[in-house]
């Protein structure tokens, strides 16, 4: 059964819009259009319609054009996904989706951050253990994940892969790391893109020098100027960590300036008590001298499964939402204008128009086996746990598995995931007007139980949409000319 897909919201300067999630359309709207799209729906041929002299002959025209030749404003409601076998997706996996390896080397840490998804506010998580990947289990997940590839490869031999290392603190397994780059670098090297995610107190001389000497792409953790990064990330000992880690920033930039200004990059973590108007003014003044990299990734303190925000107050959650509104006012304003904007604004400010941006169309295809939202299948990235167990991916809790280093990916694991997140997590998505800027995934429907609908996370979430498009057109409507570029660490994988 078919029924309509849209959303109507309004841009700044009060000019009405409907978005059609069926074509990822959007289209100035009116009345007039309402009035003539009902009478469409309802079965009225075109000539009927313009009987009507209240409506024009060009715009009966098109809406019937998009209705009967693109198949907009309509979708199917009542989605049955047909699963393949067990070995079918696996093959799948490895011949279409497969694409970066990360290696979760290991879940120790030299920080006791206070947000940390390992802590005990995080219940999903908090097990983790403090083991170390062995040579042996990287080099077998290397192995198995270029054997997997390997109907890529052969397809698109510049096909770039990346091999990402993870943890913890990575750093503290550099004997582990070391290995793997070696060896990868004497039999695949030519396909690889690597990158590590750090808090950067291990950035010593001999550990930026095999970094740098291999382009080994780096994303260090600094959450702004001292008295904010020191308040939520502290050492063991409780003391700050940030005169350290800048330090080390500085040599790494004074001994390769190339490779910093090309390769290193940093990410950042909020929550409602953070300064993100000081944090974005820290970025702007010091990123121009490459006193600091530039930031790629702005997140907000996970809020799943977590009692991590009872400690903060409606005071504290009211200056946040001032200071997010702040910031997103000054986005829109640099963004009209054509103004230099600072890496951190951009992340933090520009990921809601930037999503729209990046809608899926008509002609692309939701999820395979997936029903909505913005999750993927199991094995698109193959995470690697200390113990050569394969996860979903760096974020999801290990609750579920989808293989090993031995066994390689257990198609079984797979298909079960997929059916359950179709079944209990995306009940009511079919109803839903923004499947194609969903960006909720298994994350965000994930329990110590299995997944489960998140019904008060889906409605908050459809608002975000709604005003991501608002501001969206907005800036547009200002600034027809106005050009965005996707800047991730991960960008070069993105069109190969």
């Amino acid at each position: 059964m078919k029924k309509r897909m849209t959303l109507t919201f309004k841009s700044k300067k009060g000019n009405e819009y409907l978005y059609d999630d069926s074509t990822g359309l959007i289209l100035p709207w009116s009345k007039e259009d309402e009035k003539i799209l009902k009478q469409l729906l309802e079965g009225n041929k075109t000539e009927d319609i313009l009987k009507d002299g209240d409506v024009h002959e060009s715009k009966v025209h098109y809406l019937s054009y998009l209705l009967d030749q693109t198949g907009a404003f309509l979708e199917e409601c009542d989605i049955r996904v047909k699963y393949p076998g067990e070995e079918e997706i696996v093959d799948f996996i490895g011949s279409n989706l497969a694409r970066q390896l990360i290696l979760s080397v290991t879940d120790d840490c030299n920080l006791r951050c206070k947000y940390c998804i390992y802590s005990d506010a995080y219940h999903l998580t908090k097990d983790k253990s403090c083991k170390y990947m062995t040579e042996e289990t990287a080099k077998r997940a290397i192995d198995y994940f270029f054997e997997l590839i390997s109907p890529q490869l052969r397809r698109n031999p510049r096909k770039k892969i990346g091999i990402t290392f993870y943890g913890g603190e990575p750093l503290m397994n550099m004997k582990t790391i070391k290995y793997a780059v070696r060896y990868i670098n004497q039999f695949y090297k030519e396909n690889v893109y690597y990158m590590l995610t750090t808090n950067g107190l291990l950035l010593n001389d001999a550990n930026i020098k095999f970094l740098a000497e291999n382009e080994i792409g780096l994303a260090i953790s600094i959450d702004g100027p001292q008295k904010e990064h020191d308040r939520l990330r502290v050492k063991i000992d409780g003391s700050g960590s940030f005169e350290q880690i800048a330090n080390n920033i500085k040599k790494l930039s004074e001994a390769y300036p190339y490779y910093f200004r090309t390769r290193v990059n940093a990410v950042c973590v909020f929550d409602p008590k953070t300064d993100i108007e000081k944090v974005e003014e820290f970025y702007e003044e010091l990123e121009k001298t490459y006193n600091i990299p530039r930031a790629i990734f702005v997140n907000k303190v996970s809020d799943n499964e977590t009692n991590y925000y009872d400690q903060f107050s409606d005071t504290d959650n009211q200056k946040y939402d001032d200071r997010i509104k702040n910031l997103m006012r000054k986005f829109h304003e640099k963004k009209v204008a054509d103004k230099e904007i600072s890496s951190y604004l951009s992340a933090i400010a520009g990921g809601g128009p930037m999503s729209v941006i990046v809608r899926r169309r008509i002609d692309e295809i939701q999820g395979h086996c997936i029903k909505s939202s913005g999750a993927c299948i199991p094995g698109q990235k193959i995470c690697v746990n200390s113990s050569g167990i394969f996860d979903i991916c760096e974020r999801v809790n290990g609750h579920n598995s989808i293989g090993n280093v031995e066994q390689g990916i257990d198609g079984k694991a797979v298909l079960k995931i997929m059916k359950e997140y179709n079944e209990v997590a995306l009940e009511d998505c079919s109803n839903c007007p923004i499947k194609k800027l969903c960006g909720y995934c298994y994350l965000n429907f994930e329990t110590e139980n299995g997944f489960k609908k998140n019904k008060a996370g889906c409605a908050f979430h459809r608002n975000v949409v709604k005003t991501n498009l608002s501001r969206y057109v907005s800036i547009y409507e200002e600034n027809p000319n106005c050009r965005y570029f996707l800047d991730t660490d991960t960008a070069e994988l993105e069109n190969n």
